[in-house]
């Protein structure tokens, strides 16, 4: 059973690691920078994108993974699946974020009828 759990380990151990690399774009296609990037799945990385919006994951094992951006003023984008093979290299992934929808509210209120009050002030 040891010998069997040893195996398995050194096996997984020689499995080519791979990477993901991409860039995260705005609706219009223009690089977001400084939006944070996760990957989660087999590993856990976190990245955050450079000027042009790029960012990289290097030495990921083989499996299924998620990957999801955030970025101020934009909706979070989660659940981009990616899956990652042995010796499969580099994955190439593009992340668009739509920019987070504004709400606003009006208050009326009524205003009693005659001056508004004087502030006073004391010296």
């Amino acid at each position: 059973m040891l010998r069997d759990s040893i195996a398995w380990v050194l096996f997984a151990l020689s499995l080519p690691a791979a990477s993901v690399t991409g860039v995260v774009l705005d609706a219009q296609r223009r690089p977001i920078a400084g939006a944070q990037v996760t990957l989660e799945g087999a590993a856990k990385a976190a990245a955050v994108t450079d000027n042009d919006g790029r960012f990289r994951f290097d030495g990921l094992a083989p499996g299924d993974y998620s990957a999801g951006a955030r970025s101020a003023g934009f909706q979070p984008l989660a659940g981009s699946p990616v899956k990652l093979a042995a010796g499969s290299g580099v994955f190439r992934l593009e992340l668009t974020l739509d920019v987070e929808s504004v709400r606003s509210a009006v208050v009326v209120m009524k205003c009693p009828s005659g001056p508004p009050p004087r502030s006073s002030t004391s010296r």
